[in-house]
């Protein structure tokens, strides 16, 4: 039996893939808004949460965007976060940090 591998002329290489996305990296995601808000959910197993802000907004994060590093957050805790356009089409919180409430109001 007689094998034929093809080459079609449509189909890019991994190089010229990377360099249409201009480079190594893919750019990074533009920081649409800043919030304050509280973690309403985390689950530790998996590592997805979510902050519902001051708004009335909820914005989903992986425990990759706490950006103390820790990679665990208590549900409840106050936090500010950046908010960008996810690889989803929807909106996530990125640069999770906690903060401290605010004892005037």
């Amino acid at each position: 039996m007689l094998v034929t591998l093809l080459s079609f002329p449509f189909q890019k290489s991994s190089t010229d893939v990377s360099e249409s996305l201009g480079g190594d990296r893919p750019e990074p995601r533009e920081c649409w808004s800043t919030v304050t808000g509280v973690v309403s959910a985390f689950d530790v197993d998996r590592g997805w949460g979510t902050v519902t802000s001051g708004r009335g907004g909820s914005y989903g994060f992986h425990c990759a965007q706490i950006a103390d590093g820790s990679r665990q957050i208590d549900v409840g805790a106050n936090v500010s976060a950046r908010i960008v356009p996810g690889l989803a089409g929807a909106y996530e919180a990125t640069r999770i940090l906690p903060i401290e409430p605010d004892p005037m109001g």
